[in-house]
């Protein structure tokens, strides 16, 4: 059998030939600019001030933040000598998610002298006990992101601020470490076009199976609630066994829903 030689005419060669440099540039570019792996290293940040280079944290009174912040008064916010590792505050203090992202935007903007509206959020963190759920929520933890240029590459950073009213204390951090950006960068969810509340989502998954799970542990569990662009709502219940009971995941837009996991009565 004869094997016919396929000739290029000279012209047809230095196309291929610029075709094959234009990949190898563009290759190279993408490896330079981002980490065309980062979704195998998974270096995202994860819930929790320590992971920073720098944090502090603020003293509040959470009997009087949300009215004073209403008032347009900026000084809501005090020193604070150490992190309290226990509840200092007598009673239950429960706000809505509303109430977590004042303070949030007022510390933000008290912290670094610009507003969170210049970052694109990252992830909301919530968490309420059964039982509780119409007063709202006893912890907030909320992050936002932003892209920055070092060098030649392009980079993440974050910021992060912890919210605990039991413990009159608002924490933060920031200042780095930062993070490889992905070809296709981390997703965000827009609060302005935010359908599903926290309160609705929580509403959502009581009406679907998370009421009946409580109600099988005589409301002896917590909840969490979980925003980001990745998950949109992932609410989960857990009971003091640590296991989680129920979950569930809801379009933060449409409110649609998709039913993870229900334990077996």
């Amino acid at each position: 059998m004869q094997i016919k030689r396929i000739k290029l005419s000279r012209r047809s060669t230095i196309v291929v030939i610029i075709l094959i440099l234009v990949l190898c540039l563009v290759a190279e570019v993408i490896n330079i600019v981002f980490d065309p792996f980062i979704e195998q290293v998974e270096w995202y940040p994860t819930a929790g001030l320590y992971s920073y280079n720098v944090m502090g944290g603020y003293a509040i009174d959470p009997d009087t933040i949300l009215q004073a912040l209403q008032q347009g008064k900026t000084d809501v916010l005090m020193p604070e000598l150490a992190t309290p590792i226990a509840p200092v505050h007598s009673g239950t203090i429960l706000w809505h998610q509303s109430d977590f992202l004042k303070i949030a935007n007022a510390l933000f903007e008290f912290r670094w002298k610009e507003s969170p509206q210049n970052w694109s959020f990252l992830f909301m963190l919530l968490r309420t006990n059964c039982g509780e759920i119409k007063g709202g929520f006893y912890y907030a933890d909320i992050a936002y992101f932003k892209t920055l240029w070092y060098k030649t590459t392009i980079l993440y950073t974050a910021r992060e601020i912890e919210i605990t009213p039991l413990y009159r204390d608002v924490g933060w951090g920031g200042g780095g470490p930062n993070y490889p950006h992905p070809i296709f960068g981390w997703s965000t969810v827009d609060l302005k076009k935010l359908k599903v509340t926290a309160d609705d989502a929580l509403n959502i998954a009581e009406a679907n199976g998370g009421n009946a799970a409580q109600l099988r542990v005589q409301n002896e569990c917590r909840i969490y609630l979980n925003l980001s662009g990745d998950y949109g709502w992932n609410i989960f219940y857990e009971n003091n066994a640590g296991e989680i009971m129920f979950q569930i995941y809801i379009d933060p837009y449409t409110g649609s829903f998709h039913l993870e996991r229900i334990q077996a009565p």
